[in-house]
């Protein structure tokens, strides 16, 4: 191809910057050849951008547009004056600039060292809204905020090394100041699953030692080319030898790091049990021999806190209905305590309605304790068994608290109409804002979830002769895989016998799975229960020996069963431990009051749902010391089977994730009653 340049654009129809652009991005090498003065004015040519490469063309020409040979000039291809033609994009990117997409994250550019109040980190997991979760390299891990300004430009991702800035008036949580580029093979080492966070963030310090010490003696690529030459006129000048000090620097740099990681992995230091690599989970060591870092111990506030004397005078009676299963009409319960302390209201015995979908017929006094639990009340709360004459004639004002959640809804809403009736009845709704109650009405609240619930004397004999059946020591399992938890889910699975697909047809009514791309959204959301198959395989990812002795806590009509006898073989039932006869009388209520009983009396306890008695069993086992406790994860599962992830890589991915979860003690305990400890 020839291209023509010409002082004057009309002879030939082309603009001297025109020219200079085709000769920028198609004949660079060629021109560099013949341009002396280019060859001059750059001396690492290969390494300029687009952009100088035209500056440089630019100066060329102008100053040696005359000296260029008139008769080696020819006439443009159409082709060419196609091109040449085009308007100039005077922009760097557009959109895709300001997002970030145009900038090559292989460029390298000059390390940022942290400062008084900064700290370097590794993303452990991005949380959504411009929030992560990162480990900073002092062992804390921290909330960290993405600033505005990096939003939609600076593309941040689990495992990317950055660095924070500490706030003063908030330990646990820091701002991202920018991220760091690691390059070459250890920002894929660093992604890696079961990569310790703090042996990435030293293998970054020594790389931020490295570079600061690399640039002390100028070991630039600039400096290194000026030195290099230099130095071989040394030596042909003096005929003498001359010793670099960047090979005896690396060496040093080399040991440094393998007497840190040596340190990190000795078993007296205080990260050798958060550094299981995927090595371990095929080895002796199981998930609870790992040290965890935080826990969840009951408040101060509750259990030693000085109660506020009740009132002389309340503002009438609150009976609480409670509906469902023994656990989700316990968290009612609870609620409604802390509503009646909230409205300065005196509570009556609850109402557990009779409920046929759940085969139950018992009432608040079959299963718990009423005298137990009216004098561990007493200064919380005033309870009574039974009504004034006046009132106990009369059925209750039914108030509809579906939509009141907070303290001001029910003091605006709530109190008019008892002080109006003087007695009413509430069933509290899900997710109640108990965090906005004052202290004496929360301090209620934990009181009769965790303090002055006992089961009865007869139940609870019967618990206890069912707890001393069992091997000893076990793992307690609630495993939920029945046909209408399948059904409730709307999740279609694959692979099941056909007496499972009668049962989950039959349960689900009007509730169609979901199909397609929706089907899979849902399952990678963690919307669908673990089969018995799946749970085997995560209880195998976390080391837990197959011979294990395993109470399966479940409820009647448990499907697939054979998925987990088939590999754990030590599985008992209560059916199998208790009688014919003291099984077929249980209720759901009592029933379900067995499996609380030895769940929170475990000597560990994994649930492969987080539902109202994995909350309330996770609750208790905290409140009496006991926190080997885990949350199979239904959505690490779904997100790592979708990736393409099987086998030992599955293995490791799953203890990986469900690590990090056991070590910070995510999902031991409800917050509204327990403070977090670090340990």
């Amino acid at each position: 191809m020839v291209i023509v340049v010409k002082s004057s654009s009309k002879k030939t129809g082309v603009s001297l910057r025109s020219v200079e652009k085709l000769c920028c991005v198609f004949l660079w090498r060629r021109i560099a050849e013949k341009m002396p003065l280019a060859q001059k004015l750059v001396k690492n040519y290969q390494r300029l951008s687009v952009s100088d490469r035209c500056n440089c063309h630019r100066r060329y020409f102008r100053s040696n547009q005359k000296q260029l040979p008139e008769q080696s000039l020819a006439k443009p291809s159409n082709r060419v004056s196609s091109q040449l033609a085009m308007p100039k994009n005077k922009g760097k990117g557009g959109k895709n600039r300001k997002r970030g997409k145009n900038e090559a994250d292989d460029e390298k550019r000059e390390l940022v060292f942290k400062e008084d109040g900064q700290e370097y980190a590794q993303v452990l997991r991005m949380l959504g809204n411009g929030r992560c979760e990162a480990m900073c390299i002092d062992g804390s891990k921290r909330l960290c905020h993405i600033r505005g300004k990096m939003h939609k430009k600076v593309w941040i991702a689990a495992g990317d090394i950055i660095l924070v800035g500490l706030r003063d008036y908030q330990d646990d949580k820091a701002d991202v100041i920018l991220k760091l580029l690691v390059y070459g093979s250890q920002q894929e080492s660093f992604r890696k699953v079961g990569c310790h966070p703090l042996l990435g963030l030293a293998l970054v310090g020594f790389s931020a030692i490295s570079f600061a010490f690399l640039r002390f003696v100028g070991d630039s690529p600039r400096s290194a080319s000026i030195r290099s030459n230099a130095s071989s006129k040394f030596r042909k000048k003096n005929q003498m030898v001359v010793l670099s000090v960047k090979p005896l620097f690396i060496i040093l740099v080399a040991s440094l790091s393998l007497v840190l990681a040596i340190v990190l992995l000795l078993p007296s230091s205080p990260f050798s049990q958060t550094m299981l690599s995927s090595n371990s989970t095929l080895g002796k060591s199981d998930i609870w021999s790992v040290r965890r870092m935080v826990e969840w111990r009951p408040c101060k506030w509750w259990l030693q806190g000085h109660l506020s004397a009740l009132p002389l005078e309340n503002n009438g009676y609150i009976r609480v209905d409670c509906y469902g299963g023994l656990n989700q009409m316990r968290r009612d319960l609870c609620d409604g305590v802390g509503i009646a302390r909230l409205l300065n209201a005196t509570l009556v015995l609850p109402k557990f309605e009779v409920a046929a979908y759940w085969n139950e017929s018992s009432g608040f006094a079959d299963v718990f304790d009423v005298e137990y639990f009216i004098q561990q009340m007493n200064g919380f709360i005033k309870v009574v068994k039974e009504l004034p004459p006046e009132i106990a004639s009369k059925e209750p004002f039914r108030v509809d608290c579906s939509k009141r959640k907070g303290q001001f809804d029910y003091i605006e809403s709530v109190l008019p109409s008892l002080l109006e009736h003087h007695y009413i009845s509430i069933t509290p709704a899900m997710s109640q804002r108990r965090d906005r109650y004052p202290l004496y009405a929360k301090a209620s609240l934990c009181q009769a979830c965790y303090s002055a619930l006992r089961l009865t004397r007869s139940l609870e004999n019967k618990a206890s002769e069912l707890l001393e059946a069992i091997p000893k020591p076990f793992l307690s399992l609630h495993l939920r895989f029945e046909p209408d938890m399948v059904a409730y889910s709307q999740c279609e699975y694959s692979g099941l016998s056909p007496s499972s697909v009668k049962a989950i047809e039959a349960a689900r009514g009007d509730r169609k799975p979901w199909t397609g791309e929706l089907a899979h959204v849902w399952r990678k959301r963690g919307k669908c229960p673990l089969t018995p198959n799946e749970t085997a395989f995560i209880l195998q990812s976390l080391s837990i020996p197959t011979g294990t002795n395993i109470y399966l806590a479940a409820g009647d009509g448990l499907m697939e069963i054979e998925g987990l006898t088939s590999v754990y073989t030590n599985v008992v039932t209560k059916s199998s431990l208790l009688s014919d006869e003291d099984f077929t009388s249980m209720h759901g209520n009592t029933k379900a009051a067995l499996d609380y009983y030895v769940s929170i009396n475990s000597d560990s306890y994994v649930a492969t749902y987080f539902g109202n008695m994995d909350k309330m069993v996770a609750a208790m086992r905290a409140f009496k010391g006991l926190y080997k406790t885990l949350f199979l994860s239904r959505r690490a599962f779904a997100e790592f089977t979708s990736e393409g992830f099987s086998g030992k890589d599955l293995m490791q991915a799953l203890w990986k994730a469900h690590l990090d979860d056991y070590v910070m003690g995510r999902g031991s305990a409800l917050p509204d009653c327990f403070c977090e400890f670090k340990l």
